[in-house]
């Protein structure tokens, strides 16, 4: 009876070992299958739905040609885009980015009109985790920059205009110089002191006789036929961007005042400016390829970055590549 009831023990013993060991495999195992905890998203890429390009007019090649490289970067993520203007009405634009944050939006490319005026908005997207990326002009408080130095984008125009006088012009007793501008935007109106400040130091005989802001080519014309009626004798027209030039080119040839050395520059080389400078008798001479379509692509691609890599916003600065009318530096 005793060995029966050692035998008993015994495997009892046995029994209760092997349970044990059971359930400690069986624990290690549910562990390793176990998914993460509730709010975990490990391995899982955040989805970006939509984003939005606000900037001050959709009438400028330019901004058409950066809304074309945010629309090339969503196309190939499989992201809604929209591309709004305000006509250069900071007001407006406030508007405008108070609705998106209302619907929902994913992320921001912003060419502000006021660099300053949109602070309360973008600190509301930090605490929704909107990412807002300034695009030409840098924004104030925004998460990264795809921007140009507006001073030294200035330099670089009037360095060309300076480029011009020094070969053509250099023995005039007095070079007139008109700049056309866009001082009316706090920012932008740096690229018109980078070009003043250049053309002042580099050429002692030119003589900046008339500066006036415009925002379209229309405006630009206007302003050019204003200096140019007041001194028909203006040889240099230098200006902040494409439109502008575009509408000096018009105002000189209203006013039949066209000559071989006179000199109209442009910046931002859209493809209607490109068409004009391909033209030898045509007073445009030169601008400045600031490849756009890649601004647009960088500043989506940063935000998208941000939202779905963790990445942290950075401020890229453009680089400057002069076109000159074929053969006229040589």
């Amino acid at each position: 009876m005793k060995k029966v009831l050692f035998m008993i023990c015994v495997l009892c013993l046995v029994l209760s070992l092997a349970a044990c060991g059971s359930g400690e495999g069986g624990g290690e195992q549910q562990t390793a299958s176990t998914p993460p905890a509730s709010g975990s998203n490990e391995g899982e890429e955040k989805k970006v739905e939509s984003m939005v390009y606000l900037t001050a007019t959709t009438d400028n090649e330019y901004f058409i040609n950066v809304a074309e490289g945010c629309q090339k970067f969503c196309d190939e993520k499989g992201i809604a885009f929209e591309f709004m203007g305000c006509s250069y009405d900071a007001a407006q634009q406030y508007s405008q980015m108070e609705n998106y944050i209302s619907k929902g939006v994913d992320a921001f490319v912003i060419c502000p009109v006021d660099v300053n005026s949109l602070q309360d908005l973008i600190a509301q997207c930090h605490e929704k985790g909107i990412p807002v990326i300034g695009q030409a002009q840098e924004v104030t408080g925004a998460d990264g920059n795809s921007i140009v130095d507006d001073y030294d984008y200035g330099c670089e125009l009037g360095q060309a205009a300076v480029d011009w006088i020094n070969k053509y012009l250099a023995d005039e007793a007095q070079v007139k110089v008109c700049l056309i501008t866009l001082d009316h935007q706090e920012q932008v109106k740096l690229r018109g002191d980078g070009m003043e400040a250049t053309i002042k130091e580099k050429c002692p005989n030119a003589e900046i006789v008339y500066r006036q802001k415009a925002e379209s080519t229309e405006e630009g014309m206007n302003v050019a036929e204003t200096a140019l009626t007041a001194n028909p004798d203006i040889q240099v027209i230098a200006c902040v961007n494409d439109q502008m030039a575009i509408g000096a080119w018009q105002a000189v040839q209203n006013l039949g005042l066209y000559k071989d050395t006179f000199y109209i520059g442009g910046g931002d080389n859209t493809s209607q400016v490109v068409s004009y400078i391909s033209d030898v008798n045509c007073a445009i001479r030169q601008s400045v390829d600031i490849d756009p379509i890649g601004s647009g692509y960088d500043s989506c691609k940063m935000a998208y970055d941000i939202l779905v890599n963790g990445a942290k916003g950075e401020n890229i600065f453009f680089n400057f590549n002069p076109n000159w009318q074929e053969g006229v530096m040589d």
